[in-house]
Protein backbone atom coordinates (compact mmCIF):
# COMPACT_ATOMS: atom_id res chain seq x y z
CA UNK A 1 0.00 0.00 0.00
CA UNK A 2 2.87 2.44 0.54
CA UNK A 3 4.24 1.63 -2.56
CA UNK A 4 1.26 2.75 -4.32
CA UNK A 5 0.67 5.68 -2.63
CA UNK A 6 3.86 7.22 -2.41
CA UNK A 7 3.79 6.92 -6.53
CA UNK A 8 0.65 8.14 -7.21
CA UNK A 9 0.66 11.34 -4.39
CA UNK A 10 4.50 11.61 -3.96
CA UNK A 11 6.31 10.40 -7.17
CA UNK A 12 3.84 11.33 -9.66
CA UNK A 13 3.78 14.95 -8.48
CA UNK A 14 7.59 15.37 -8.39
CA UNK A 15 7.58 14.47 -12.28
CA UNK A 16 4.88 16.94 -12.85
CA UNK A 17 6.50 20.20 -10.74
CA UNK A 18 10.17 19.22 -12.89
CA UNK A 19 7.78 19.15 -15.98
CA UNK A 20 6.39 22.31 -15.11
CA UNK A 21 9.36 23.80 -14.33
CA UNK A 22 11.09 22.82 -17.77
CA UNK A 23 7.73 24.33 -19.50
CA UNK A 24 8.51 27.39 -17.11
CA UNK A 25 11.97 28.21 -18.18
CA UNK A 26 11.14 27.82 -21.73
CA UNK A 27 9.15 31.15 -21.62
CA UNK A 28 6.15 29.18 -22.84
CA UNK A 29 2.52 30.37 -22.04
CA UNK A 30 1.29 29.13 -19.13
CA UNK A 31 -3.19 29.29 -19.19
CA UNK A 32 -5.98 28.54 -16.26
CA UNK A 33 -7.70 26.27 -18.37
CA UNK A 34 -7.49 23.08 -20.54
CA UNK A 35 -8.82 24.59 -23.48
CA UNK A 36 -5.93 27.54 -22.95
CA UNK A 37 -8.37 30.34 -23.08
CA UNK A 38 -7.79 31.80 -19.99
CA UNK A 39 -3.58 33.46 -20.13
CA UNK A 40 -1.76 33.40 -16.61
CA UNK A 41 -2.31 37.10 -15.25
CA UNK A 42 0.62 37.67 -13.88
CA UNK A 43 3.99 38.53 -15.75
CA UNK A 44 7.10 35.78 -14.98
CA UNK A 45 10.33 36.72 -15.40
CA UNK A 46 12.22 34.99 -18.10
CA UNK A 47 14.32 32.07 -18.18
CA UNK A 48 16.24 31.42 -15.31
CA UNK A 49 15.72 34.59 -13.80
CA UNK A 50 12.34 33.38 -12.22
CA UNK A 51 12.96 31.94 -8.48
CA UNK A 52 10.83 28.17 -8.67
CA UNK A 53 10.34 26.15 -5.15
CA UNK A 54 9.10 22.70 -5.95
CA UNK A 55 6.05 21.88 -3.37
CA UNK A 56 4.32 18.45 -3.08
CA UNK A 57 1.59 18.59 -0.97
CA UNK A 58 0.72 15.02 -0.20
CA UNK A 59 -2.44 14.38 1.77
CA UNK A 60 -4.26 11.34 2.91
CA UNK A 61 -1.80 9.93 4.99
CA UNK A 62 -1.91 11.02 8.66
CA UNK A 63 -4.60 8.24 10.16
CA UNK A 64 -2.05 5.80 8.18
CA UNK A 65 0.49 7.02 9.56
CA UNK A 66 0.10 7.61 13.21
CA UNK A 67 -1.43 3.70 13.48
CA UNK A 68 1.67 2.57 12.13
CA UNK A 69 3.85 4.02 14.75
CA UNK A 70 0.85 4.21 17.51
CA UNK A 71 0.81 7.60 17.69
CA UNK A 72 2.89 11.25 16.95
CA UNK A 73 1.61 14.01 14.80
CA UNK A 74 0.91 11.70 11.58
CA UNK A 75 3.77 13.35 9.48
CA UNK A 76 5.99 12.23 6.94
CA UNK A 77 9.82 11.54 7.97
CA UNK A 78 12.27 13.99 6.46
CA UNK A 79 15.43 12.15 5.46
CA UNK A 80 17.47 13.54 2.77
CA UNK A 81 19.59 10.02 2.23
CA UNK A 82 16.82 8.89 0.61
CA UNK A 83 16.89 9.35 -3.11
CA UNK A 84 14.50 8.49 -6.17
CA UNK A 85 13.47 4.63 -5.98
CA UNK A 86 15.01 3.81 -2.61
CA UNK A 87 11.37 5.38 -1.01
CA UNK A 88 9.77 2.19 -1.93
CA UNK A 89 9.58 -0.74 -0.39
CA UNK A 90 11.64 -4.08 -1.87
CA UNK A 91 8.77 -6.91 -3.13
CA UNK A 92 9.52 -10.53 -3.69
CA UNK A 93 6.97 -12.31 -6.25
CA UNK A 94 4.48 -13.38 -3.55
CA UNK A 95 3.87 -9.69 -2.74
CA UNK A 96 5.65 -9.51 0.33
CA UNK A 97 8.73 -6.81 1.31
CA UNK A 98 11.54 -7.90 1.88
CA UNK A 99 13.45 -7.07 4.87
CA UNK A 100 15.75 -3.47 3.96
CA UNK A 101 18.52 -2.02 5.89
CA UNK A 102 16.42 1.11 6.35
CA UNK A 103 12.85 0.47 6.41
CA UNK A 104 11.23 3.70 3.52
CA UNK A 105 7.94 3.69 4.83
CA UNK A 106 6.46 7.71 5.28
CA UNK A 107 9.58 8.80 4.74
CA UNK A 108 10.21 11.70 1.82
CA UNK A 109 13.91 12.69 0.57
CA UNK A 110 14.75 13.54 -2.75
CA UNK A 111 11.94 12.44 -4.47
CA UNK A 112 13.42 12.69 -8.02
CA UNK A 113 17.22 13.55 -7.58
CA UNK A 114 19.84 15.80 -5.95
CA UNK A 115 19.21 18.80 -8.62
CA UNK A 116 15.75 18.89 -7.99
CA UNK A 117 14.62 19.29 -4.13
CA UNK A 118 10.84 18.89 -3.58
CA UNK A 119 9.20 20.27 -0.31
CA UNK A 120 6.80 17.64 0.78
CA UNK A 121 4.18 18.91 3.15
CA UNK A 122 1.12 16.53 4.19
CA UNK A 123 -1.89 16.70 6.36
CA UNK A 124 -0.65 17.80 9.69
CA UNK A 125 2.32 19.68 8.19
CA UNK A 126 0.96 21.68 5.82
CA UNK A 127 -1.50 23.58 8.63
CA UNK A 128 1.46 24.17 10.17
CA UNK A 129 3.52 25.74 7.83
CA UNK A 130 0.47 27.41 6.38
CA UNK A 131 -0.55 28.85 9.76
CA UNK A 132 2.87 30.15 11.30
CA UNK A 133 4.54 31.21 8.23
CA UNK A 134 1.18 33.12 6.55
CA UNK A 135 2.79 36.07 4.64
CA UNK A 136 4.34 35.18 1.51
CA UNK A 137 8.04 36.44 2.79
CA UNK A 138 8.13 34.75 5.67
CA UNK A 139 6.85 31.40 3.59
CA UNK A 140 9.59 31.67 0.99
CA UNK A 141 12.25 32.35 3.79
CA UNK A 142 11.79 28.89 5.45
CA UNK A 143 11.59 27.69 1.99
CA UNK A 144 15.10 28.70 0.77
CA UNK A 145 16.40 28.60 4.18
CA UNK A 146 15.66 24.23 3.40
CA UNK A 147 16.93 24.38 -0.07
CA UNK A 148 20.24 26.07 0.86
CA UNK A 149 21.04 23.69 3.22
CA UNK A 150 19.75 20.57 0.46
CA UNK A 151 21.92 22.48 -1.90
CA UNK A 152 24.74 22.52 0.55
CA UNK A 153 25.19 18.42 0.38
CA UNK A 154 23.67 18.72 4.32
CA UNK A 155 21.94 15.76 5.00
CA UNK A 156 18.15 16.62 6.97
CA UNK A 157 17.01 14.04 9.41
CA UNK A 158 13.28 15.02 10.79
CA UNK A 159 10.70 13.05 12.36
CA UNK A 160 8.26 15.62 10.52
CA UNK A 161 8.85 18.90 8.41
CA UNK A 162 7.28 20.66 11.72
CA UNK A 163 10.28 19.44 13.73
CA UNK A 164 12.48 21.78 11.14
CA UNK A 165 9.68 24.39 11.05
CA UNK A 166 9.88 24.54 15.20
CA UNK A 167 13.86 24.76 14.98
CA UNK A 168 13.28 27.43 12.38
CA UNK A 169 10.55 29.44 14.37
CA UNK A 170 13.30 28.88 17.72
CA UNK A 171 16.23 30.43 16.28
CA UNK A 172 17.33 33.95 15.01
CA UNK A 173 20.65 34.91 13.90
CA UNK A 174 21.37 38.14 12.13
CA UNK A 175 18.14 39.60 12.92
CA UNK A 176 16.06 36.87 11.22
CA UNK A 177 15.04 33.06 11.79
CA UNK A 178 17.24 29.97 10.66
CA UNK A 179 16.67 26.41 10.51
CA UNK A 180 20.94 26.24 11.82
CA UNK A 181 23.50 28.63 12.17
CA UNK A 182 26.17 29.67 10.08
CA UNK A 183 28.77 28.20 12.65
CA UNK A 184 26.38 24.90 12.64
CA UNK A 185 26.03 25.10 8.83
CA UNK A 186 30.52 25.08 8.49
CA UNK A 187 30.55 22.43 11.35
CA UNK A 188 27.92 19.46 10.74
CA UNK A 189 26.87 17.47 7.51
CA UNK A 190 23.71 15.89 9.23
CA UNK A 191 21.31 17.67 10.94
CA UNK A 192 18.70 15.66 13.24
CA UNK A 193 15.61 17.31 14.06
CA UNK A 194 12.78 15.65 16.97
CA UNK A 195 11.04 17.45 19.46
CA UNK A 196 11.20 20.80 18.48
CA UNK A 197 7.38 21.52 17.21
CA UNK A 198 6.37 20.06 20.88
CA UNK A 199 8.25 22.73 22.13
CA UNK A 200 7.91 25.74 20.36
CA UNK A 201 4.28 25.48 20.44
CA UNK A 202 4.16 24.99 24.09
CA UNK A 203 6.42 27.67 24.60
CA UNK A 204 5.19 30.88 26.47
CA UNK A 205 6.85 33.40 23.88
CA UNK A 206 4.41 31.49 21.08
CA UNK A 207 1.61 32.63 22.32
CA UNK A 208 3.28 36.34 22.98
CA UNK A 209 3.92 36.24 19.54
CA UNK A 210 0.11 34.61 18.56
CA UNK A 211 -1.03 38.37 20.39
CA UNK A 212 1.42 40.41 18.96
CA UNK A 213 0.27 39.39 15.33
CA UNK A 214 -3.45 40.60 16.34
CA UNK A 215 -3.34 43.70 14.73
CA UNK A 216 -1.01 43.00 11.97
CA UNK A 217 -3.94 41.04 10.26
CA UNK A 218 -5.53 44.39 9.63
CA UNK A 219 -3.00 44.92 6.72
CA UNK A 220 -4.03 41.79 5.53
CA UNK A 221 -7.04 42.80 5.29
CA UNK A 222 -6.40 46.31 3.26
CA UNK A 223 -4.76 43.89 0.94
CA UNK A 224 -7.20 41.08 0.12
CA UNK A 225 -10.07 43.77 -0.21
CA UNK A 226 -8.39 45.59 -2.65
CA UNK A 227 -7.09 42.49 -4.78
CA UNK A 228 -10.09 40.93 -4.39
CA UNK A 229 -11.81 44.05 -6.09
CA UNK A 230 -9.07 44.21 -8.72
CA UNK A 231 -9.69 40.31 -9.69
CA UNK A 232 -13.29 41.06 -9.81
CA UNK A 233 -13.05 44.39 -11.74
CA UNK A 234 -14.61 46.72 -9.66
CA UNK A 235 -12.06 48.73 -8.98
CA UNK A 236 -12.42 52.44 -9.29
CA UNK A 237 -10.78 55.70 -10.94
CA UNK A 238 -7.37 53.66 -11.64
CA UNK A 239 -4.57 56.03 -13.53
CA UNK A 240 -3.13 52.04 -14.81
CA UNK A 241 -6.07 49.98 -15.48
CA UNK A 242 -4.33 47.39 -16.54
CA UNK A 243 -3.57 43.95 -14.68
CA UNK A 244 -0.56 43.62 -14.66
CA UNK A 245 0.51 47.02 -13.73
CA UNK A 246 -1.95 47.08 -10.32
CA UNK A 247 -0.44 43.45 -9.90
CA UNK A 248 2.81 45.20 -9.21
CA UNK A 249 1.35 47.43 -7.38
CA UNK A 250 0.04 45.01 -4.84
CA UNK A 251 2.72 42.49 -4.75
CA UNK A 252 4.98 45.43 -3.11
CA UNK A 253 1.82 46.14 -0.74
CA UNK A 254 2.19 42.30 -0.17
CA UNK A 255 5.66 42.00 0.74
CA UNK A 256 6.39 43.19 3.93
CA UNK A 257 6.44 39.62 6.78
CA UNK A 258 4.73 39.40 9.64
CA UNK A 259 6.57 41.25 12.27
CA UNK A 260 6.90 43.98 9.75
CA UNK A 261 3.00 44.07 9.33
CA UNK A 262 2.77 44.51 12.99
CA UNK A 263 4.65 47.70 12.58
CA UNK A 264 2.45 49.12 9.82
CA UNK A 265 -1.01 47.92 11.31
CA UNK A 266 0.02 49.99 14.82
CA UNK A 267 0.68 53.08 12.48
CA UNK A 268 -1.80 52.62 10.72
CA UNK A 269 -4.33 52.28 14.02
CA UNK A 270 -1.72 55.05 15.73
CA UNK A 271 -2.60 57.62 12.91
CA UNK A 272 -6.20 56.85 12.78
CA UNK A 273 -6.49 57.61 17.30
CA UNK A 274 -4.39 60.84 16.37
CA UNK A 275 -6.48 62.23 13.52
CA UNK A 276 -9.62 61.46 15.80
CA UNK A 277 -7.61 63.26 18.76
CA UNK A 278 -6.72 66.07 16.25
CA UNK A 279 -9.24 66.81 14.15
CA UNK A 280 -12.65 68.72 14.60
CA UNK A 281 -15.30 66.25 13.56
CA UNK A 282 -17.77 68.93 13.44
CA UNK A 283 -15.53 70.82 11.03
CA UNK A 284 -17.30 72.34 7.79
CA UNK A 285 -14.03 71.63 5.64
CA UNK A 286 -12.28 68.52 4.97
CA UNK A 287 -9.15 68.05 7.00
CA UNK A 288 -6.61 65.84 6.50
CA UNK A 289 -4.25 63.80 8.93
CA UNK A 290 -0.63 62.41 7.32
CA UNK A 291 1.73 59.64 8.73
CA UNK A 292 4.82 58.49 7.38
CA UNK A 293 6.73 55.30 8.22
CA UNK A 294 9.63 53.53 6.18
CA UNK A 295 10.02 49.73 6.21
CA UNK A 296 12.61 48.89 8.17
CA UNK A 297 13.46 45.77 6.17
CA UNK A 298 13.25 47.57 3.15
CA UNK A 299 14.75 51.03 3.37
CA UNK A 300 13.90 51.59 -0.07
CA UNK A 301 10.12 52.06 0.72
CA UNK A 302 8.00 54.64 2.30
CA UNK A 303 4.40 54.30 3.23
CA UNK A 304 2.36 57.29 3.58
CA UNK A 305 -1.09 57.12 5.56
CA UNK A 306 -3.27 59.57 5.30
CA UNK A 307 -7.02 60.02 6.93
CA UNK A 308 -9.59 62.79 5.72
CA UNK A 309 -12.46 64.09 7.70
CA UNK A 310 -15.60 64.89 5.34
CA UNK A 311 -18.21 67.43 6.50
CA UNK A 312 -20.99 65.45 7.70
CA UNK A 313 -23.13 67.53 5.70
CA UNK A 314 -21.57 67.12 2.59
CA UNK A 315 -22.33 63.58 0.53
CA UNK A 316 -19.30 61.38 0.98
CA UNK A 317 -19.11 60.51 -2.96
CA UNK A 318 -18.61 64.57 -4.04
CA UNK A 319 -14.84 64.01 -1.52
CA UNK A 320 -13.90 60.76 -3.13
CA UNK A 321 -12.11 62.21 -6.13
CA UNK A 322 -11.22 65.25 -3.40
CA UNK A 323 -9.25 61.85 -1.57
CA UNK A 324 -7.25 60.63 -4.27
CA UNK A 325 -6.13 64.16 -5.28
CA UNK A 326 -5.00 64.53 -1.63
CA UNK A 327 -2.90 61.64 -1.25
CA UNK A 328 -1.36 62.18 -4.63
CA UNK A 329 -0.33 65.42 -3.87
CA UNK A 330 1.11 64.19 0.25
CA UNK A 331 3.13 61.39 -2.45
CA UNK A 332 4.40 63.94 -5.01
CA UNK A 333 5.09 66.60 -2.36
CA UNK A 334 7.40 64.16 -0.57
CA UNK A 335 9.70 63.25 -3.98
CA UNK A 336 12.29 66.01 -3.72
CA UNK A 337 13.14 65.15 0.19
CA UNK A 338 13.14 61.44 -0.34
CA UNK A 339 15.45 59.99 -2.59
CA UNK A 340 16.81 57.11 -0.12
CA UNK A 341 13.67 55.59 -0.74
CA UNK A 342 12.42 54.14 -4.60
CA UNK A 343 9.04 53.10 -3.16
CA UNK A 344 6.00 55.15 -1.79
CA UNK A 345 3.12 53.56 -0.90
CA UNK A 346 0.31 55.65 -0.27
CA UNK A 347 -3.77 54.57 1.91
CA UNK A 348 -6.18 57.23 2.17
CA UNK A 349 -9.07 56.66 4.33
CA UNK A 350 -12.25 58.40 5.34
CA UNK A 351 -12.27 58.67 9.62
CA UNK A 352 -16.21 57.89 9.25
CA UNK A 353 -15.50 54.31 8.25
CA UNK A 354 -19.21 54.11 8.57
CA UNK A 355 -20.22 56.57 5.46
CA UNK A 356 -17.63 54.80 3.58
CA UNK A 357 -15.01 52.70 4.40
CA UNK A 358 -13.62 52.44 1.18
CA UNK A 359 -9.63 53.33 0.73
CA UNK A 360 -7.71 54.85 -2.29
CA UNK A 361 -4.56 53.44 -2.79
CA UNK A 362 -0.84 54.94 -4.53
CA UNK A 363 2.28 53.34 -5.70
CA UNK A 364 5.13 55.40 -7.00
CA UNK A 365 8.10 53.79 -8.33
CA UNK A 366 11.27 57.09 -8.11
CA UNK A 367 13.63 56.08 -11.36
CA UNK A 368 17.04 55.89 -10.64
CA UNK A 369 19.06 59.10 -12.10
Amino acid sequence: AWNRWYKHAIDAGAKQLIGAERYIKQDKPIYLDAKHTQRFPLPIPNGNDVGIHRIIVARGIRRACTDFYIGGHGSLIVNTTFIGSQHLLKIDKDGNSIKQDRNPIFTAGFIADRDHYCHVFDDFTLDCIMDELDTVSDFIDYLEQKERMVNAGKDIIASGEEEILGRYLSIIEKDQHCIVTEQEMHSYQCFEFSGFWDRYVHNPDRLTKVKENEDSYIWDNLLESAFRNMMAGTLRDMSHPDYQTQAIMFQRFAEPCRVERRELARSFLGAYASAIQTIDQNSTTPITFVRRIQLFARRDTLITILWLHCPKDQPIEDYLAFRRRCLEAKILSLLPASRDSTYHIGIAKFLDTERDNSEDFVYSIIPEI
